[in-house]
């Protein structure tokens, strides 16, 4: 049955640094006892914890807007749905699941059962909506590309919305590149996480390349470099959206696109652009370090992508 109870988030992610960008999970909360009375849980699966929701259909009608998706469960077969506090704009923080995860207050379980009842009834209140997807590679602008759409009254933009990735990463065969590419357990560089940053980039422009040239009427609908956004700001931007047939008014006010481009757009967070030495903090985050690993692994990959600077087939370009 569906239920919903009153959380904190886990000291762990409380403190900074890297467990902030550990991938969303339901036990990312603790139980908060509503009595002192109460039996102190630990977990938000004990079957004490929280209060069922007879109907949650109507609930999610009635109370909806209040709630987004954080996280589910395979093997308990529940989605995870949290309630921020009051006053905190998650859209405003650099990552969306970081923002649910250390302000949310209330978190709602609903049986995958339940789910295509919930589906149905809500279709009809969101049948005017677009959904499009920004699919990021990693270290290339997506994050920055969603506060320069966010801006705009018609779009909604949310950068990692850790949902996706958890079912994305939740394929069985995610992780074993190293089996699908055998060349690589071999690169002659420390297999540790900036390992798995490039070979992550590095297959995930691939498995693009491949796409493009299966199917180059629907892969993509638009392309874009990292180069591109940086130097055509607003008009890049709006470029994106008139080939996604987003209606954009002749009078957009463009300022408030360009002035995100004057703000680190992941501040706050330990994916910041810069390199700290001491307490002093370079503004570029790749180094000759990083250009040298980032040469060696693609060496090693010997496919089509190439160069640390390879550009996708029918990637848009402004003159």
């Amino acid at each position: 049955m569906a239920s919903l109870q009153k959380v904190r988030c886990s000291e762990t992610f409380l403190k900074g640094g890297n467990p902030t960008m550990s991938l969303a999970g339901l036990d990312d909360f603790l139980p908060v006892q509503r009595s002192a009375y109460e039996t102190k849980s630990t977990s938000v699966f004990d079957p004490d914890t929280g209060e069922a929701v007879a109907d949650p259909v109507k609930f999610l009608l009635d109370n909806g807007a209040q709630f987004s998706v954080y996280s589910f469960d395979l093997d308990r077969r529940v989605l995870g749905l949290v309630k921020v506090m009051e006053g905190v704009d998650i859209r405003k923080k650099p990552f969306l699941y970081q923002a649910q995860r250390e302000s949310a207050e209330e978190l709602l379980l609903l049986p995958f059962d339940v789910l295509p009842a919930v589906a149905d009834a809500l279709s009809e209140s969101l049948s005017g909506v677009k959904n499009i997807f920004l699919h990021s590679t990693g270290r290339c602008g997506s994050t920055l590309m969603c506060k320069g759409l966010d801006v705009m009254r018609q779009i909604q933009a949310v950068s990692e919305p850790d949902i996706f990735t958890l079912i994305f990463e939740g394929a069985p065969k995610m992780f074993q590149y190293i089996l699908e590419h055998p060349r690589m357990a071999t690169c002659p560089v420390r297999h540790g996480a900036p390992f798995m940053f490039v070979i992550f980039w590095i297959l995930h422009m691939q498995k693009a390349f491949d796409l493009i040239q299966d199917d180059s009427a629907n892969f993509f609908h638009a392309c874009l470099s990292y180069d591109q956004l940086l130097e055509h700001k607003e008009r890049c931007i709006l470029k994106v959206l008139e080939k996604l047939d987003v209606d954009v008014p002749n009078d957009t006010d463009v300022s408030d696109i360009r002035a995100v481009f004057g703000v680190d757009s992941q501040e706050g967070s330990p994916m910041q652009s810069g390199r700290k030495k001491g307490d002093e903090v370079s503004s570029s985050w790749v180094g000759t370090w990083e250009r040298n690993f980032f040469s060696t692994v693609l060496a090693h990959f010997d496919g089509d992508v190439n160069d640390p600077d390879f550009v996708l087939p029918n990637s848009m370009v402004i003159n």
